[in-house]
């Protein structure tokens, strides 16, 4: 993607892998969206991370940018279907609502506050699947 050319990208996960109750494809939208929002949020230019971390209970996945943030007063809306901080044309404001749609729908969580990078947090919380009985 154009959008990475300029931006450093850190990503830290589990040596091994964690089940969740999102398939393989649900997954990858939901990452997928939220690096391309930070992406969009450097303007192409600056440090994107990707933190992956797991209890016995949930995984934390958290991607942070260090762009402008998004202001306190639209934290509340952002998740909204149609709902875009981008200018006319350049978004659908989909890509949030989707994320928390599917995400909230196996009974995670998503969250936005401020970055220690400087700009936006996305905390996506996530409950742990029992590996199956053999």
């Amino acid at each position: 993607q154009a959008r990475f050319r300029g931006v450093t990208l850190s990503v830290r996960g589990p040596a091994q892998p964690v089940l969740v109750p999102l398939d393989r494809m649900a997954l990858t939208q939901v990452v997928l969206n939220l690096l391309l929002n930070a992406a969009d949020a450097v303007a192409g230019a600056g440090q994107v991370s990707l933190d992956v971390t797991c209890t016995t209970t949930s995984v934390a996945l958290v991607v942070e940018d260090s762009g402008p943030g998004v202001p306190p007063e639209l934290c509340t809306r952002i998740f909204e279907p149609f709902f875009s901080t981008k200018p006319a044309g350049q978004g659908t404001g989909l890509g949030l609502a989707v994320v928390a749609h599917l995400v909230t729908a196996v009974g995670g969580d998503i969250q936005v506050e401020t970055a220690t990078l400087g700009g936006a947090r996305f905390r996506v919380s996530l409950p742990v699947l029992a590996p199956a009985a053999q």
